[in-house]
Order: C-alpha cells, then structure tokens, then sequence
C-alpha cells in the first residue's frame, strides 16, 4: 500500500515553478499591448511648433483587474499597476520651423480635474514592482504535498522495515521511487518552488523633458513622459484590486 502510493506521487509528479521576474521595457511602441488604449489627447499648437500628448491608459475591465491582480508575471499586469499611480503619456512633438526647437517645461505640463502636472524627473521614475505572486504560491503549496507525501511514505516503509527484519522490500521499493521522483530535476528549489514574491525590473526607453536635444527642422519627436497621479483621478477600483503590489 505505501509503495502504490508513493507511485501514485511520481505519477502526479511537481509543476515546475514561475520564473521570479521579468523585465519590462516601457516606450511608445508598448502601445501594442492589447491591455492598454491611446486614452486622453492634449493638444498644444503654436506658431513654431506642434505638441500631441496622448495618455496610455489600461483596459478598466473589472475581470481584467481582477486576473492580472491574481496572475503577476507579464507585461499587462506590471502596467496596469504602473498606471494606477502614474499618468503615462505618449508625446509627439513638431518642429514646424527651419530652425532647431528646444522643448520647455510648460509645454511637456499636462492638466486633469483642473490641475496642472509637471513630467517627474526620470530619476524618479519607479524601477521595480513588488507583487504577491498568489499563482507561485499555490504552486509551491502543492508540489510541497508531494515532497511531504513521499517522506511519510519513506518514513513508513522504514518504521516497517525497522519493527520486522524480514519485510524490507517496501523500503527498498520506497527509496527507488523517491530517487525516481528526485531525478525528475523538480526536486531543485529553482525548478520546484516560486519566489513568493515576483518582481517586474522597469525599464524606459525614448524619454523626453526640457533638456531633451533640440527638435531638427521640420522633424519630430517622439517620446514618454511620466506624471505623479492625483489622488482625484484615482480608479478606486483598480486600487483596491492591486493592494498586493508596491513600487520602489
């Protein structure tokens, strides 16, 4: 009987592990996701020049929210917490003169609930999300009920073993499986067990502030620009269902 259900454990086997992190590299081409929408336009136009600002913003959906709140490990979800506290905006900037054009703060400033945002510094734009990766940590409880049914199995093959000389086949027919269960490789803690904890590493490409180099003439630029989020233009919602994740 030990030795059935130590097979039925090589049978059922471990799943292998999530990975620990991923990188996401945010520019104006991840407007490709098909989680996220051009949402807001702010348009400034002058004589010289032409600027468009149009604001990344993540599908509201309320099932969405909830399964990337629950599945961490890919882009949509690193963006729809990134969007929760910041304003991402996709910018082009027109050069409609013979002449270079420098880009100055008031026109990279962008307005909502009648506020007017300055762009934060990309020294300060966030670097890293932390998130409580619930799918990793069902995984791990479950290849652990492997790993803790197999022992007890051992363990009891043993004590039989042990208490009567004579009857050391289950022992031996234990130890078999658990070496045939240990040589799956899933008994290495990288390949059995996830970080309970997933980590997104950020990175920006395409960055534009006042200090970005002149516009060429008759040219454009494109770029990203980051706002800090007000607390007034907060999707409660979203808030609540992202509890799980921090910023550094």
């Amino acid at each position: 009987m030990l030795v059935k259900n130590l097979i039925l454990l090589v049978l059922l086997g471990c799943v292998s592990a999530d990975k620990n992190e991923q990188t996401y590299q945010l520019h104006p081409r991840e407007s490709n996701i098909s989680e996220v929408f051009m949402g807001n336009t702010q348009n400034i136009e002058t004589q010289n020049i032409k600027i468009q600002k149009q604001e990344f913003n993540p599908n509201s959906n309320l099932i969405h929210d909830v399964f990337h709140n629950f599945i961490v490990d890919n882009k949509e979800s690193a963006y729809k917490f990134l969007s929760r506290n910041f304003i991402i905006s996709y910018v082009v900037a027109e050069n409609k003169t013979d002449k270079p054009i420098h880009l100055n703060e008031e026109q990279l400033t962008y307005k909502i609930d009648d506020k007017v945002l300055k762009p934060i510094h990309p020294s300060e734009f966030p670097k890293q999300i932390y998130c409580v990766n619930w799918k990793g940590n069902i995984k791990n409880l479950y290849n652990l009920s492997i790993f803790t049914g197999a022992v007890l199995i051992v363990a009891g093959a043993a004590v039989t073993c042990v208490k009567n000389e004579n009857d050391c086949e289950q022992a031996k027919l234990a130890t078999e499986y658990t070496l045939k269960l240990s040589q799956t490789g899933e008994v290495d803690p990288e390949k059995s067990f996830s970080n309970p904890i997933f980590t997104t590493n950020i990175k920006y490409t395409e960055i534009l502030n006042e200090k970005t180099e002149a516009i060429p003439p008759l040219s454009k630029k494109k770029g990203i620009l980051i706002y800090e989020r007000p607390i007034t233009s907060l999707n409660k919602a979203r808030v609540l269902n992202s509890l799980n994740c921090v910023l550094d």
